[in-house]
């Protein structure tokens, strides 16, 4: 069985730079749903939403449609599911630059990688396949595999039969800190991403993709 350093990293706003594609997306869905409801979404400009970015469907739904009660916020995210996947050929997926450099480089190092991210199968399929990025990885979990379940939790469901000398998550939310603190990893924070997370739950910090092989060559 292979031992050594990993690295699991968080998909947007680590990896892809999904604003390039999520919120035209995303624009149309809240066209949709603001038509079908007679609402108003609850923000001011769709960029407001990037600090929600990485978060499980449902937050994000919540906080774009405040007044909608649970029921409603189900039946959105079955409308923005069958959207999604419509959607998601329109507007081709993009990575921030140097990733592909940069996971070939930790191959080289002699890191395993892994993606966990709190998206769908489809989505992590597509990503995986169409950039580029699965061909340095592993293996991959999403939450679309495991419902309900917490990123700490199908992380620890991925890496269950992975032996490893020390570990890293890498990610831009509190999310991924909490997933990489549970699982016995060091928590680096991609500065560079969107979301946010309690500085006691950062190891070390990372403020652009190329800069992670040299800030783990003495690690």
């Amino acid at each position: 069985m292979k031992t050594g350093p990993i690295i699991v990293f968080d998909l947007d706003g680590t990896l892809a730079w999904t604003e390039k594609y999520w919120l035209p997306v995303m624009a149309e869905v809240v066209e949709h749903i603001n038509a079908e409801n007679n609402w108003t979404a609850g923000f001011s400009a769709l960029e407001d939403i990037l600090t929600h970015l990485g978060k499980p469907a449902e937050e994000i739904m919540a906080f774009i449609y405040p007044q909608a009660t649970t029921a409603e916020i189900d039946h959105i995210l079955e409308v923005k599911a069958d959207l999604w996947r419509e959607l998601l050929g329109k507007y081709p997926f993009e990575l921030f630059p140097g990733v592909l450099e940069t996971l070939a480089q930790l191959r080289e190092m002699g890191f395993r990688q892994y993606v966990s991210s709190n998206c769908d199968e489809i989505y992590l399929d597509r990503m995986l396949t169409t950039t580029g990025i699965g061909e340095f990885m592993d293996d991959a979990a999403c939450l679309g595999m495991y419902p309900k379940w917490e990123k700490k939790d199908f992380t620890r469901k991925m890496l269950e039969s992975v032996e490893f000398e020390r570990g890293a998550f890498v990610g831009d939310s509190f999310h991924d800190m909490h997933a990489g603190r549970h699982n016995g990893l060091t928590s680096i924070f991609a500065d560079y991403g969107y979301g946010q997370s309690a500085p006691d739950l950062i190891d070390l910090r990372l403020d652009q993709i190329s800069s992670l092989p040299s800030l783990l060559a003495n690690w």
